[in-house]
């Protein structure tokens, strides 16, 4: 039988992955994990607490990440809202300055989205003296810092 701190969990999760912040892959690994007793927490604060005053959260903590996620700066985010996690909404200097792995035309969506290759991919481009690229930087790290 279930315990009603796991059944919260698991609703926690539902959410977040009909929201479109986990995948349905990471969504049954938490609920497995949950099953079977792993990563469960070991304090009695809330799930939904803040990170340690350290910043550090445990890496099997699924629940407290991704409600981490959620919480983060809407202008952060690169997934297209409401759409599969690969789309992503990107400005479009990345296209004329060349992204790597999306030289590919096709991966280069309607919109200014983007189709990215995989999940946890690493993208590098040469930004270069290009003012839109750098004015995008900076609003990106004034998002962070907020």
């Amino acid at each position: 039988m279930i315990d009603n701190e796991s059944l919260q969990s698991l609703e926690r999760l539902h959410k977040l992955k009909e929201d479109g912040v986990i995948t349905a892959e990471d969504f049954e690994t938490a609920k497995q994990n949950l099953l079977q007793g792993k990563g469960r927490r070991k304090t009695t604060e809330a799930v939904a607490a803040p990170p340690a005053q350290n910043g550090e959260l445990s890496l099997e903590d699924h629940v407290q990440w991704a409600l981490l996620a959620k919480q983060a700066n809407a202008e952060l985010r690169l997934t297209q809202p409401g759409g599969p996690l690969r789309h992503w909404v990107i400005p479009s200097w990345p296209k004329a300055a060349g992204l790597s792995f999306h030289r590919k035309p096709e991966r280069w969506l309607a919109d200014g989205r983007l189709e990215v290759v995989s999940r946890g991919q690493e993208f590098v481009t040469d930004v270069g003296d290009d003012p839109a690229a750098k004015e995008w930087l900076e609003r990106t790290i004034q998002a962070i810092r907020r």
